[in-house]
């Protein structure tokens, strides 16, 4: 992309000037008309500058944080329940099919987590005959799972309950019964990127 300034901008004009003697101090640097040209050629350089830096913002490699919050706006952020807080970050993270990925997202929302699969989906070779009676309409799939556990006390983004679960013989008449540990927001975050064929087992300690 060429992004003139003011003199590549009065040589455009100078072409455009009818041939002659007359128009021939145009390429002359310091002339009456060269200056002339030059005071027009100024705010159209700066319009030119500022053009091609709006297309370096269409980019995340390129973008500066001048446009930021329009990114932002455009793409309906920032959303609680979206594990990306930037565009670009979203754009590199396509990908994130895995525990590893899942635990750094995580992280960068507040949340502490471990997670691993069980019950990998996938049969071994010769393991399934025709005719086979053990599987059945209405059996329970037995494909992948993720166990994904939530470290309460190194989540700085959970909110602990208000009130204590009620133990033996602490409990009072009209006392408030306790709340377990709400980690709605973290699930609504990751169930974005988890793959729907993938059963979830939540677990906090």
């Amino acid at each position: 992309m060429i992004c003139p300034d003011t003199s590549a901008l009065v040589d455009m004009m100078a072409h455009l000037l009818p041939r002659g003697a007359a128009w021939g101090a145009v390429w002359r640097d310091g002339s009456v008309m060269r200056r002339f040209f030059s005071a027009v050629a100024d705010p159209l350089a700066v319009l030119e500058a500022r053009l091609c830096a709006l297309r370096d913002e269409f980019f995340c490699a390129s973008a500066t944080r001048a446009t930021r919050d329009w990114w932002l706006t455009d793409h309906g952020l920032p959303d609680a329940c979206d594990p990306y807080p930037d565009p670009c970050v979203k754009r590199a993270s396509l990908a994130a099919t895995r525990c590893e990925r899942w635990v750094a997202l995580a992280a960068a929302a507040g949340w502490s987590i471990t997670c691993h699969e069980v019950r990998p989906c996938g049969g071994r070779a010769g393991g399934f005959r025709a005719s086979s009676s053990r599987a059945r309409s209405g059996d329970r799939w037995n494909g992948p799972t993720v166990v994904i556990t939530v470290a309460l006390a190194a989540s700085p983004a959970f909110v602990a309950p208000r009130f204590r679960p009620a133990r033996a013989d602490r409990y009072r008449a009209g006392q408030a019964v306790g709340c377990s540990p709400d980690i709605t927001p973290f699930v609504c975050l990751l169930e974005r990127l988890i793959p729907d064929h993938v059963a979830r087992e939540w677990r906090t300690l």
